[in-house]
């Protein structure tokens, strides 16, 4: 279980995102942080860009386990943008 907690700048927890996936990419955590600064930069409050960004990567590994032949080294983003840009 991975749980992602948003901090106000007082150090409160602000809101949460927790989910699981019995599968690991590589690149992962860079698909992340940059569907979370997209989001920030389109003008959604931290809470909103982290669900923006776990959505976006969480899509981005479905799309590459449906694939027959995926590769274990890399998740495939790219057919997961068009869903991003739809929500900024």
């Amino acid at each position: 279980m991975y749980k992602i907690i948003a901090f106000d700048f007082d150090g409160t927890p602000v809101d949460s995102v927790a989910f699981y996936l019995p599968v690991s990419f590589h690149g992962t955590g860079d698909v992340f942080a940059s569907g979370c600064f997209a989001a920030l930069v389109s003008g959604q409050k931290l809470p909103d860009a982290l669900k923006t960004a776990v959505e976006f990567t969480l899509d981005a590994i479905r799309q590459t386990i449906s694939e027959p032949d995926h590769i274990w080294y890399g998740v495939n983003f790219e057919k997961s943008i068009p869903k991003l840009l739809e929500v900024l």
